[in-house]
């Protein structure tokens, strides 16, 4: 009996996963924001992806010192609320939430932004840190006030 038990909730966890779709964020300010953070030897890995409620960036790192640590945040969180990454960014999110909304025309649920800070060879975060597009999370009964990913949790 209990390993039914076991392999129902694997089912489970498995299709519950499996239902979250992600795609590579592809747009020229951050290939090249990418690109340049990645020509530091201390950065292994630097990925964006956008799922159906969150753009995710990963970052791995290396042997880095705690003054670089706190040059690296702050330069993901200053890259990510920039005017030259969000022209590129708000209208590709705000493309994607119509998509995945019925409500087209009303005021669209937008992606919040995380940063994953985390050591070369595991998945497990050492930071994290998280944006909104509205300075609250959405609410279809009221009129939002827009924070544009300026404020960082």
């Amino acid at each position: 009996m209990p390993k039914r038990i076991y392999a129902v909730i694997g089912l489970i966890l498995l299709c519950l996963t499996g239902c979250m779709v992600t795609t590579r964020l592809d747009l020229p300010a951050w290939k090249a924001f990418r690109q340049e953070m990645l020509a530091r030897d201390y950065i292994t890995q630097l990925e964006a992806e956008q799922g159906p409620a969150t753009l995710f960036i990963r970052c791995g790192y290396g042997d880095i010192s705690e003054a670089d640590m706190a040059v690296l945040k702050t330069e993901l969180q200053t890259f990510l609320s920039s005017e030259g990454f969000l022209d590129e960014y708000v209208p590709y999110a705000r493309g994607e939430a119509e998509k995945d909304t019925a409500s087209a025309g009303v005021m669209q649920h937008m992606s919040s932004i995380q940063i994953d800070i985390y050591p070369a060879g595991t998945d497990r975060s050492v930071w994290m840190s998280t944006a909104r597009y509205y300075t609250e999370p959405y609410r279809s009964d009221r009129q939002m006030e827009v924070d544009n990913y300026q404020t960082w949790y």
